[in-house]
């Protein structure tokens, strides 16, 4: 309903977004494209249309249960003994867990479980540049969560008092493990990466002091 009475008043779809958009230039090509052209993005599949995919979701997401038993009950529901069994095509991939739009990936590198974040990687590793609904890939919800976990507090003022914390004594093995293949596959497209467990390694062990410069540093 809303959507049509955006539409009414000249609003169109921006790109594939969930966003709308005037232009105000009257040449603009979206102020002749009629409203029944513009296109409609369907509803993504929520969690809770697939029950056996909310309660993994909901398993991955626990930071009590352990990155082992994450990965079986994955296993179990993404098996790959099957010779006809293609992870491209199962809509179970697509399936959302919350209003910002992440995937069983966002999940799984938010609870920092690497073997978790490979096994979906190995089926999927198109799922490493995928965006959730606010535009923030896997990668880029990790390294937001390291960030504040090295500075909690933004920058302020010098004459803004700013909160004593304990000071930061670098990240953890299984953090710094799930950022680098991420990082990797996003780059590589999985090809490499999940064989190459030795440069991995050594990525790793020159990361741990957070002395390195991620991503969102330089956006």
């Amino acid at each position: 309903m809303a959507e049509a009475f955006y539409r009414s008043l000249g609003f169109r779809r921006v790109g594939n977004s969930a966003w709308f958009g005037y232009a105000k230039d009257p040449n603009h090509a979206s102020r002749h494209l009629e409203a029944a052209l513009d296109l409609r993005v369907s509803e993504p599949s929520s969690s809770s249309q697939w029950p056996a995919i909310h309660k993994l979701m909901t398993t991955i997401a626990n930071p009590r249960i352990s990155d082992g038993t994450s990965l079986q009950r994955l296993r179990q529901t993404f098996p790959v003994s099957t010779a006809e069994f293609r992870a491209v095509d199962d809509p179970r991939w697509e399936v959302q867990s919350n209003p910002e739009g992440d995937t069983l990936l966002h999940k799984a590198a938010l609870a920092c479980k690497p073997k978790t974040v490979k096994y979906i990687l190995s089926l999927r590793p198109d799922l490493a540049t995928r965006s959730n609904a606010i535009y923030y890939t896997a990668l880029h919800v990790l390294e937001e969560t390291m960030e504040k976990l090295r500075h909690p507090f933004p920058s302020s003022s010098i004459d803004t008092p700013r909160p004593v914390t304990r000071p930061f004594k670098g990240y953890s093995t299984a953090s710094l493990e799930c950022y680098q293949i991420l990082k990797l596959c996003s780059e590589q497209k999985g090809e490499t990466l999940l064989s190459d467990d030795a440069r991995l390694a050594t990525l790793i062990e020159s990361m741990k002091d957070g002395s390195f410069i991620m991503d969102s540093d330089i956006r």
